[in-house]
């Protein structure tokens, strides 16, 4: 999450919507990467990006630290 943010804060105006559109919906290989039951077809791609955005918003307060701390660096 934080990985995302930063790059969505330190992109173009115009790049920051495919940006958020690639982290939204991530491709297949990228959620296959993240998610090894998704690899091993134990469950659906909609579950996969389900287990995403969950993880993505239990991460997204320590995201924000993690920037505020890299921008008072």
């Amino acid at each position: 999450m934080t990985g995302w943010m930063l790059k969505l804060q330190r992109a173009p105006l115009l790049e920051k919507p495919g940006i958020a559109a690639r982290a939204f919906f991530p491709a297949r290989a990228d959620l296959e990467a993240i998610d090894p039951d998704l690899r091993n077809a134990a469950i659906s791609l909609r579950q996969a990006w389900w287990r995403r955005v969950s993880r993505a918003l239990h991460g997204i307060v320590q995201a924000r630290r993690d920037l505020r701390a890299f921008d008072e660096r």
